[in-house]
């Protein structure tokens, strides 16, 4: 799947998004988001006890080695002006 700036579908969700909001994206059991995490197929990182994953590196899950770079994001959805 190629990646195309109009198809951006997570633009209503936060640029941090929780197990739960990742679950709703993907449609999967929060056990298998949490599994997906250990195995480190998804990048995450812990803050005050809460698992929280970047829309890039769910991005970078979905799409694959077609998936956009940080700096293209930042350009193309808001980041510099």
């Amino acid at each position: 799947m190629k990646f195309k700036p109009n198809d951006y579908f997570l633009k209503q969700y936060p640029d941090l998004l929780n197990t739960k909001e990742v679950c709703e994206i993907l449609r999967i059991s929060s056990k298998t988001v949490y599994k997906m995490i250990y195995d480190g197929k998804i990048k995450s990182f812990c803050v005050a006890r809460k698992t929280l994953v970047p829309k890039v590196y769910l991005l970078q899950y979905i799409y694959g080695k077609d998936a956009p770079k940080i700096d293209d994001l930042v350009k193309i959805y808001g980041g510099e002006k």
